[in-house]
């Protein structure tokens, strides 16, 4: 399964120019800033200004979002409070634009191009459902065949790409505190009030999950809940990246979740757990986090490779005759594990 905060903004064509012996010239606005679109989404004023100053400001024009046809070169520019403009050159000598693109442009029955886009800063407004994207990176733009109506244009080409379908890239929000308590259903509950839902996943929950299934009709739908709500923005919360992080121990696939999380534990200092050659590092935290079957798990897999930190932990447990030897989680099921193997190996 993938999924993707990859979006698209559509515009019709503003001037087309034949004169240049070379190419085909179009220019348009690429993005109307302030406008509501049919997915509550806003591009505010300089949300493309970074990603062109940093990254240069010409991106690959591409035949109905496939990389494999290229078909020209958009020199992408913020103009204003308006939007992002944009002048492109479809080369002449190329069959395809001249036999195929530039008749079907001229008969209308493509209308404009879309843009596509990745969200990198965001702002959800609880009361009006809106979400206004304050930052993003420019990818590509596309030919594609669109509807008449402006915003059913704009569903046509999200729709088209398919949300659902496409690589996700991970929501590095800021980090909590590394003391914030983790409970997965109060989590869970707080992403449902800070994401537009009611009787059902409204089209922004994923962004408090790293995976979802069957397309995210559903709540069920949704797995590895990794935020919390706190001073009026999302954060990452570290105990939920430790649980996730062991509950992926010895389980193949999710590599783009795994990746993600090794950044996760990267941006907090500490050593990733997902190594190469299938090696998982397990440090005195992820380890004080693991539900009790990823733990057995642990002691069962032998590519699995213990910190210093996380050996004291096990035999502080396996030592221990009272709740509480663990600081900071006496519940632990750490604990209580290794002291029901503790009583075993006594039996035994």
């Amino acid at each position: 399964m993938k999924h993707s905060p990859f979006l698209v903004c559509d515009y019709n064509f503003k001037s087309v120019k034949e004169d240049n012996p070379d190419f085909f010239e179009v220019e348009g606005f690429a993005s109307v800033y302030g406008n509501i679109d049919s997915y509550r989404d806003i591009v505010m004023p300089g949300a493309f200004a970074r990603d062109l100053s940093e990254n240069g400001n010409e991106r690959p024009i591409l035949w109905q979002h496939n990389s494999n046809e290229p078909i020209g070169v958009g020199i992408f520019e913020e103009r204003g409070e308006q939007g992002l403009f944009v002048k492109i050159r479809l080369p002449k000598t190329d069959k395809f634009v001249s036999e195929r693109v530039m008749p079907q442009i001229k008969t209308g029955s493509v209308k404009g191009i879309s843009i596509g886009y990745f969200t990198i800063t965001e702002e959800y407004d609880r009361e009006t459902n809106v979400n206004r994207l304050k930052e993003c990176r420019l990818r590509e733009s596309s030919a594609v065949v669109f509807p008449a109506n402006e915003l059913a244009q704009i569903t046509a080409a999200k729709q088209f790409l398919g949300i659902e379908d496409q690589v996700h890239e991970f929501k590095m929000y800021p980090l909590a505190d590394e003391k914030t308590e983790w409970n997965e259903a109060e989590a869970i509950q707080e992403i449902k009030d800070n994401t537009g839902c009611e009787k059902d996943a409204s089209k922004y929950y994923f962004k408090g999950f790293l995976d979802f299934v069957d397309g995210g009709k559903s709540f069920d739908d949704y797995r590895f809940p990794y935020v919390k709500y706190i001073d009026n923005e999302f954060r990452i919360v570290p105990n939920a990246i430790y649980s996730i992080a062991g509950s992926l121990n010895n389980k193949s696939g999710f590599e783009d979740i795994k990746s993600f999380i090794n950044s996760v534990y990267k941006k907090m200092g500490k050593e990733e757990p997902f190594k190469s050659g299938n090696k998982f590092f397990v440090d005195k935290a992820t380890l004080r986090n693991m539900r009790k079957a990823d733990l057995e798990s642990v002691f069962d897999n032998e590519n699995v490779i213990l910190s210093s930190g996380s050996k004291e932990l096990i035999i502080e447990a396996l030592r221990s005759e009272v709740q509480g030897s663990i600081p900071e989680k006496d519940d632990s099921d750490l604990l209580g594990f290794l002291k029901q193997i503790n009583k075993d190996m006594e039996t035994n």
